[in-house]
């Protein structure tokens, strides 16, 4: 299972995403055979909706979100890396149906999570104000929109440098709304 869920996942990153789909299913299919209370259920499920979600089979996407969410709360709590994952999943999906201020509430709680977790200074924590920037310029917010895309850009200059790509994508964001 977890093979075949390794497996599923290179080919998401490969964007051969009906090809993914056939080894995520396939190492589903394995768990569903053990009665354990198998972690890596929870890399399945997540990796199913992300590639539901690039398929564009949005319900799919979502069933399988939740079954990861619902897996990572009774695993790991509410405050754990993985938890947030699931909410900023859930965001995501939310984004792409176009309800922002639901896709803002599960990305809210994923940056309460992580804030929880580690120092100021972490990647996820600029991961998660850089999502929440875009959600308030989907908004219309972009006040709201550059204050969240200025505290991913501290952040990761502090730990990555001015020329990481990511840090360019953040400021790539920022640029975009003074335009």
């Amino acid at each position: 299972a977890i093979i075949y869920n390794n497996i599923g996942d290179c080919y998401r990153s490969l964007k051969k995403q009906k090809k993914a789909l056939q080894y995520l299913l396939k190492g589903l299919k394995v768990l569903s055979l053990s009665d354990e209370y198998n972690y890596n259920l929870s890399a399945l499920y997540c990796n199913l909706g992300l590639v539901y979600l690039d398929l564009g089979e949005l319900e799919n996407a979502k069933e399988y979100f939740n079954k990861d969410l619902d897996f990572t709360l009774k695993l790991y709590g509410e405050i754990h890396p993985d938890t947030a994952i699931s909410y900023s999943n859930l965001a995501n999906f939310f984004t792409k149906q176009g309800e922002y201020l639901k896709a803002l509430e599960y990305d809210e709680i994923a940056l309460k999570i992580r804030l929880a977790i580690y120092n100021e200074n972490h990647p996820d924590i600029a991961n998660s104000y850089n999502n929440i920037g875009a959600i308030y310029s989907d908004l219309g917010d972009f006040s709201k929109s550059k204050l969240y895309y200025r505290k991913s850009y501290e952040i990761l200059v502090n730990i990555l440098g001015v020329n990481h790509p990511y840090t360019k994508f953040v400021i790539d964001n920022i640029s975009l709304l003074d335009k």
